[in-house]
């Protein structure tokens, strides 16, 4: 790399820190896709615990309605 002008290595730079930050949100929205489904997988448990709707979503830090989504959401991926 250093065979290349300083205005080429400098960009070249920016692009290989882009990359990676690009692969390192890949990995992480993958987590939290796995997170999300994870908590929707415990819904039911909760329930006939007796745990409110309300109080499941309050316990995950997420309004009642996103949880209602995100229920709705992965039961459609997972219908087909």
């Amino acid at each position: 790399m250093t065979d290349l002008p300083p205005d080429l290595q400098a960009t070249r730079a920016i692009e290989d820190r882009l990359v990676r930050l690009g692969a390192e949100r890949t990995k992480l929205e993958a987590k939290l896709g796995e997170n999300l489904e994870a908590i929707v997988d415990e819904i039911p448990a909760g329930a006939e615990a007796g745990i409110p709707f309300d109080r499941i979503a309050h316990l995950v830090g997420i309004s009642r309605q996103t949880l209602y989504r995100w229920q709705n959401a992965l039961a459609k991926l997972r219908d087909g």
